[in-house]
């Protein structure tokens, strides 16, 4: 009897033992074993490896060419996010896989997902139209700078974040030789490249395509006001990760806590600092909290990269021993692990107030805020990218007309 399979690949053992021991913890019986696509483990992380679970390890080499990660869209990458194509060969010794980006905590049992989706050769991530998880709807188009006028380009995007094949997928010719073909052919049209691809294969060869996504269930996108406590699989897609993104560490701690135990056990470390890029500081005296709050909404709504939330700072609120109890409140109404008030013993001004709070401080950057003011959604990005391409400059402001 053919076995069942969870995939996974990363040039970095650390991602890779802490998504085994999230699995370990949370879908131990429900793989037979996991398979690792990697670049050349040492022998001591491939030992502790197999202590979590069962592992098949594959050494990637990749047809595809180096050369090819000079182009600007696939410098993000590295080859080995081209493993995920090996799942079509691998069904001729597995019943079914599924593939996991290593961006990802798992919150609940994918035993649940594995029945609904069963009967199907081909299921993948899939949000629904309505969720727009990233301020708009992702359509297929969003994966090529110019159309391909052979493909719907207005079909729903398909994330290639979590896929499951299964035996009973037929293929008319090597799958995974097609996605490779494409992918060098495509070169210069693909904006995201392996998934360009695969939501092409899908039309290409007319799979009969089980989509999941539930709502934010799966693949929840932890930006953008969503709330992921519910969901099974939260992915921090983009550039903000639960290993470099100091609020991302703070809101889902069970990353953080199997990193850890990848550690204690001796595994591979990361190289990371976690702490905010920017310490905001608010010093607030009796404030109007219909004001304040327009000015922290601000604060959480800023945004990067036309599609991201700016989520790497902490707001630090030092109050004057006034209105205790009403500022309290209206902190922790949040429920933001960012902000934190600290309150002075006694008036001490606003120039005190602002010491205390740098004195405080984590982050690379101050930034300056009146509990009465709104800041534009962009400021922290284009203050912070200003000041990381300008290291001689110290300090920063703005000019209104």
């Amino acid at each position: 009897m053919k076995k069942t399979a969870l995939m996974l690949a990363d040039t970095r053992p650390a991602l890779i033992g802490q998504m085994l021991l999230q699995i370990e913890k949370t879908n131990r019986d429900v793989f037979d074993e996991v398979i690792v696509f990697d670049t050349g483990l040492n022998d001591n992380d491939k030992a502790l490896m197999q202590k979590l679970m069962p592992c098949r390890f594959i050494k990637y080499e990749s047809p595809i060419s180096n050369e090819l990660l000079k182009r600007d869209r696939f410098k993000r990458f590295s080859l080995i996010m081209f493993a995920r194509y090996e799942m079509f060969r691998l069904l001729n010794d597995y019943s079914l896989i599924m593939w996991m980006d290593t961006d990802m905590v798992i919150q609940g049992s994918l035993k649940e997902l594995l029945d609904e989706t069963a009967g199907y050769g081909f299921s993948i991530l899939c949000e629904d139209p309505h969720n727009k998880s990233a301020k708009k709807v992702d359509y297929m188009r969003t994966n090529f700078f110019h159309a391909i006028s052979k493909y719907n380009m207005n079909t729903y995007l398909y994330c290639t974040g979590m896929i499951i094949v299964r035996d009973c997928l037929e293929q008319s010719c090597d799958f995974t030789e097609w996605c490779y073909q494409k992918t060098l052919e495509w070169a210069d049209n693909l904006n995201l490249p392996d998934q360009g691809v695969l939501n092409a294969l899908t039309q290409e060869f007319k799979l009969n395509v089980k989509p999941f996504g539930n709502n934010g269930k799966y693949g929840c996108y932890p930006f953008i006001g969503r709330n992921c406590e519910d969901a099974i699989t939260v992915h921090s897609w983009g550039t903000n990760k639960f290993w470099n993104n100091w609020y991302l560490n703070c809101k889902f701690p069970f990353w953080e806590e199997c990193y850890r135990e990848w550690i204690d056990m001796g595994g591979s470390t990361l190289d990371r600092t976690i702490s905010p890029e920017i310490s905001v500081i608010i010093p607030t005296y009796k404030p109007d909290t219909g004001y304040f709050k327009q000015c922290i909404d601000s604060l959480i709504n800023q945004e990067q990269n036309g599609y991201e939330s700016y989520s790497n700072y902490e707001v630090i609120i030092v109050a004057e021993p006034f209105d205790v109890e009403k500022i309290k409140e209206f902190v922790e109404s949040y429920h933001d692990p960012r902000i934190s008030v600290y309150f002075n013993e006694e008036r001490l001004g606003i120039a005190a107030s602002l010491n205390r709070g740098l004195r405080l401080a984590r982050g690379t950057y101050i930034a300056r805020i009146d509990d009465d003011d709104i800041a534009a959604p962009t400021r922290f990005e284009k203050q912070v990218n200003y000041l990381n391409t300008h290291p001689n400059i110290g300090v920063q402001g703005v000019q209104t007309r």
